[in-house]
């Protein structure tokens, strides 16, 4: 007797660590498509991408993002970006092609040079198509199924970043969304997804988030969100991506990416859009000079982000052990209920929704 209910205990705690197990897992592979990272290398052979290609084959992560340097001419890149995109979970294989000043593929390795979005809106729409669909007919043959553009932000300060590098179309609310419809729609057609950027609006504030703490409190108006408007639900292959610019009337202690009235209130709440949002890149000043690791994991999660983009770009800075300390961070997080499970389960669920449209 004695040796049955002690054969029925083992039974029941092997069951209950296997169901644990399971369930660590299941968070493990969810945790790992809310990330999409950077890497050091140009070549299949090289070791940062030996490392990254292991990680999305594994589901340690959900994508990558290619940078000029890591594209030594269209022969290599298409051999690493084929190799990823063979693989079943899908990965996201993501560039900056917006043309202009921020192409990634360009004359240097290959690829063909396209006018800015400034440039194009100087012209007409049906121009601007036919070089988006140029654009984008040459990622798709490239592989890549997903493209950070187009550049929502209001022309409305000529000291912006945005302004003085023509990543802008116009300062006219309409101009700009039948522009960037263009550049959704040849995406769209060709099958990869597009990312309305820089939410909530970037084009007033002079600073660069690139090298830290911008303040748009003084400069921002509620006019830069109209685009987003018009925009932000119009196909599948739809995403927001956030700023790290900081306007203290939306959040008076965050900037937007690692605020919750600014994702989850306003873009979602008050805006209603359901899809996908990812973070601009978290190793930019703005942010990574200002907060711990575990403060921009935790803080852009709870605020409603889906994606975390960590570029890892400088060599000197690259992080080989990033992935392993941001699933460390997001574990210990949920289970010391920092971070609520149900946020997981809804990033993934919004990824895996998206993903079914490629």
């Amino acid at each position: 007797m004695k040796k049955n209910i002690l054969c029925l205990f083992i039974v029941l705690a092997i069951s209950i660590s296997c169901i644990a197990c399971e369930n660590c897992l299941e968070i493990e592979k969810k945790i790992g498509q809310m990330i999409l990272v950077g890497f050091e290398g140009d070549s299949v052979g090289s070791e940062g991408y030996q490392k990254v290609y292991s990680d999305l084959k594994s589901g340690n992560v959900g994508g990558v993002i290619f940078f000029e340097k890591n594209i030594k001419d269209k022969k290599t890149l298409s051999q690493m970006t084929s190799q990823i995109a063979e693989l079943k979970n899908k990965p996201l294989i993501s560039i900056d092609q917006e043309g202009g000043f921020v192409q990634r593929l360009n004359e240097k390795n290959g690829s063909k040079k396209y006018p800015s979005a400034y440039k194009l809106a100087l012209g007409n729409t049906k121009d601007a198509y036919n070089t988006y669909n140029a654009m984008s007919k040459e990622l798709k043959e490239m592989h890549f199924n997903y493209n950070f553009g187009p550049c929502m932000d209001l022309l409305v300060n000529p000291d912006s970043i945005i302004t003085k590098k023509e990543r802008g179309y116009s300062s006219d609310v309409k101009t700009v969304v039948e522009f960037a419809k263009t550049f959704i729609d040849a995406h769209y057609k060709n099958g990869i997804i597009t990312s309305l950027k820089h939410f909530p609006g970037h084009g007033s504030p002079k600073g660069d988030t690139h090298l830290g703490f911008v303040d748009a409190s003084k400069t921002w108006n509620e006019n830069e969100l109209m685009p987003y408007v018009s925009l932000m639900n119009s196909n599948p292959l739809q995403t927001v991506m956030i700023s790290h610019i900081f306007i203290d009337r939306l959040d008076s202690e965050k900037p937007a990416v690692l605020s919750a009235p600014v994702i989850t209130g306003l873009l979602r709440e008050k805006m209603g859009y359901n899809g996908v949002v990812i973070t601009d890149d978290l190793d930019m000043g703005a942010i990574k000079n200002n907060y711990s690791l575990e403060e921009i994991v935790v803080g852009s999660i709870n605020a409603g982000a889906d994606i975390l983009l960590f570029s890892n770009f400088k060599s000197e800075d690259a992080d080989p052990e990033l992935v392993k300390k941001i699933h460390k961070i997001v574990l210990r997080a949920v289970s010391d209920k920092r971070i609520p499970r149900s946020k997981i389960d809804e990033s993934y669920r919004r990824i895996q929704e998206l993903k079914t449209q490629l």
